[in-house]
């Protein structure tokens, strides 16, 4: 983990954060909202299913209240994010099938890396299977 002064250092630098999808559901994903950070396409698309799944599931048990919350999430992070989505390319991909093997972590963090790695980015997560990667890129954990 690093230090904060290195974090402030970060930032007047303008170092790039890349959200993982457990940010988005985090109250820290607050902390990012302003300052320079991006999102792959798939950890939004992984995002969406959670979001769709969680809403399906209020609707069915009749909890229309609670479901249209849900759909407002997603709204408000789909006009935040609009400017920040980085697509994923073959290439990504074909580095990631290395990677998932190599460090044993799931094909959305291994696109992470890939990205970052590509975009000289950070990492901001919570997930511990970064660990696993720590030497090929940078993890902070707000």
């Amino acid at each position: 983990m690093r230090l904060s002064s290195e974090k402030e250092k970060e930032e007047k630098n303008g170092k790039i954060h890349l959200i993982d999808t457990d940010i988005l559901f985090s109250k820290k994903y607050l902390n990012f909202r302003e300052k320079e950070y991006r999102i792959t396409n798939i950890a939004l698309y992984e995002f969406i299913v959670i979001i769709r799944n969680k809403y399906m599931e209020m609707m069915k048990k009749g909890h229309k209240d609670r479901a249209k919350g849900y759909l407002n999430f997603l709204k408000l992070i789909k006009n935040e994010m609009k400017n920040s989505i980085i697509d994923v390319n073959k290439d990504d991909i074909l580095k990631v099938i290395d990677i998932i093997f190599e460090r044993e972590i799931n094909v959305g963090d291994a696109i992470n890396v890939v990205i970052a790695r590509k975009m000289n980015a950070t990492i901001v997560s919570n997930d511990k299977d970064y660990d696993r990667v720590k030497d090929l890129v940078e993890v902070i954990r707000p």
